[in-house]
C-alpha cells in the first residue's frame, strides 16, 4: 500500500508544536509536550475507549507515542501503518494525530473506522486494536 492520503503538511505540524509548546510553557510552566498530552488523550481514552478510531490511521503511532511516555494501551500493533503516519518526533506525530481527530470530528460519522489509505489503488485499510476493543467492551459492561 502507497499510503499517500491523510499526510499532513509539516511545516504547519512543526508550527503547532511550537505553539503548544509555548502554550504548555505559559499556562502549566512546563515543556515536556509528549508526556503532557499523553496523559491527556490516556485520559479521554479512558472515558471512551472506542473513540480510539478517531485517530484514523494516526492509531497505532500515537498509541507508541503513549506507550513511550508510560501509557501502555497493549500490544497490538500495526507496524507498518504506525510508520506510514509516523512524524519524526512524538510531538510531531501527536499533533498530526489530534490534527486528524479534529478532520474526523468534522468529515466523518462517528465510528467510522474504514479509510482509503493509497490514493492510487483506492484500497481501504480498516481501523481495529483489539486492544482497545477488550477496554471498551469492560466500560460498556461497567455502565450497565
Amino acid at each position: 500500500m502507497a499510503y499517500t492520503e491523510y499526510k499532513m503538511d509539516m511545516e504547519k505540524i512543526r508550527e503547532r508544536v511550537k505553539e503548544m509548546t509555548e502554550n504548555l510553557r505559559r499556562n502549566k510552566g512546563r515543556e515536556d509536550l509528549a508526556r503532557h498530552g499523553s496523559g491527556v488523550i490516556y485520559w479521554r481514552l479512558h472515558d471512551k475507549p472506542s473513540s480510539y478510531v478517531g485517530y484514523g490511521p494516526y492509531w497505532f503511532a500515537l498509541k507508541a507515542v503513549l506507550r513511550r511516555n508510560g501509557f501502555d494501551l497493549g500490544p497490538a500493533n500495526d507496524p507498518e501503518t504506525e510508520l506510514a503516519y509516523s512524524g519524526k518526533t512524538d510531538e510531531e506525530t501527536m499533533v498530526m494525530a489530534e490534527t486528524f481527530l479534529e478532520i474526523y470530528d468534522e468529515t466523518f460519522f462517528q465510528g467510522t473506522r474504514t479509510f482509503m489509505l493509497d490514493g492510487e489503488s483506492g484500497a481501504d485499510w480498516t481501523l481495529f486494536d483489539p486492544d482497545m476493543e477488550i477496554w471498551a467492551k469492560d466500560v460498556e459492561i461497567e455502565l450497565w
